[in-house]
């Protein structure tokens, strides 16, 4: 690394002060220094070439060289920072740096993540070096002119598959539902999607990755979370460090979505489709044609002419073809005007042959028919 002379530190210094009487060398240690004062001293610096973060394999990267404006020999301390920013340059990190232009693999990549994300495409950052250093009873601030680092981070990982555990199944694997995914590579498409149904309040809920499944345990490492147990929050960060449950607080139909290049998750509300099948559609477990009408989350309704058969059930657009999860009477022909729903219930007929407005309601399982 090339080093200049202290001799020629000091020429520099004097020319600035033969500019000005006022000027004059004033500053405190290099540890308290600020930042953003302007430097004594330029210097030249250049990146290193573009860096790929997944082909390091040690603690500490070579981003830059630079010349020193000092004789490191005359000097009683020299401390290295590398000033790292993008964009309009509002945020700024600062971070040790060696005298051969190393720093800590870990901070660059943190760095790139918080800039950017993980995603794993070559990045640009601002950069430039700061050189605090001790003359004696004297410090001088030499800072770099500034330059562009190329660096791409290391991809974070995804899983071929994710499940949703919690409450609602008992937290139980066996009964577990499946995230659904493309099938596309998981780095071209890193987003999973879950249309959970809840029928109860306050349901905790974690996320298990597929190699858990695959090796026999799903609580090993690798299990992902929320950052603060019990958090409502519908967005939010994943981590697998020390994972705490998310919680949904209220019933409903929920789709949660995961995006796991960057570790967040969403989760939203979502209004069902709910569908009649019976005699009006042939008992077909294919025809969609009969689609309730949603008055609100929960409240879904149908008008219709009903005559010759005229019993029917409900099901939900998700369960469409499950008999077993086909919601209908507590006994099979009933012609009650209203009553409750049951998954794998009787058929509900209306009682005459006529124009009638049926209307369930999935938050407290009733149904209605009314006579139009």
């Amino acid at each position: 690394m090339k080093r200049l002379s202290l001799l020629y530190v000091f020429s520099l210094i004097a020319m600035l002060t033969a500019c000005t009487e006022d000027y004059n060398v004033d500053v405190a240690a290099p540890q308290g220094w600020d930042q953003e004062e302007t430097p004594d001293i330029i210097f030249q610096s250049a990146p290193s070439a573009a860096i790929n973060l997944a082909a390091v394999s040690a603690e500490t990267v070579q981003v830059c060289n630079f010349d020193v404006p000092v004789n490191s020999e005359n000097a009683s301390a020299i401390d290295y920072k590398i000033v790292l920013t993008a964009g309009d340059g509002a945020v700024k990190y600062t971070y040790d740096l060696t005298d051969q232009g190393f720093m800590q693999v870990d901070d660059l990549q943190k760095t790139i993540e918080q800039l950017y994300s993980k995603r794993p495409e070559q990045r640009d950052l601002t950069a430039l070096v700061r050189a605090y250093i001790s003359l004696g009873d004297e410090s001088i601030l030499a800072q770099s002119n500034a330059f562009t680092l190329q660096v791409t981070p290391v991809a974070p990982l995804i899983e071929t598959g994710y499940y949703l555990i919690g409450d609602f199944c008992g937290w139980n694997s066996d009964t577990m539902p499946a995230f659904e995914h493309s099938g596309k590579d998981v780095y071209e498409d890193p987003y999973f999607s879950l249309t959970l149904t809840l029928e109860n309040t306050n349901q905790y809920w974690k996320i298990i990755p597929q190699s858990n499944v695959d090796g026999g345990d799903v609580w090993a490492d690798g299990v992902l979370g929320v950052v603060v147990d019990g958090s409502t929050a519908p967005t939010g960060s994943l981590t697998n460090e020390n994972p705490q449950a998310g919680k949904i607080e209220t019933p409903g139909t929920y789709k949660i979505t995961l995006n796991m290049m960057d570790y967040t998750y969403e989760i939203k509300e979502v209004v069902p489709l709910y569908y009649m099948v019976g005699a009006i559609q042939g008992w077909s477990d294919s025809n969609m044609d009969f689609m309730l009408y949603p008055q609100s989350t929960s409240v879904f309704s149908y008008t219709g002419y009903f005559d010759g058969g005229r019993n029917f059930k409900f099901w939900m657009q998700l369960d469409f073809g499950n008999w077993a999860n086909a919601l209908g009477g507590l006994m099979d022909g009933q012609t009650d005007l209203s009553g409750a729903l049951v998954a794998d219930g009787g058929a509900i007929c209306t009682p005459d042959e006529g124009l009638y407005t049926v209307t369930i309601n999935v938050g407290n399982m009733t149904y209605e028919q009314t006579a139009v």
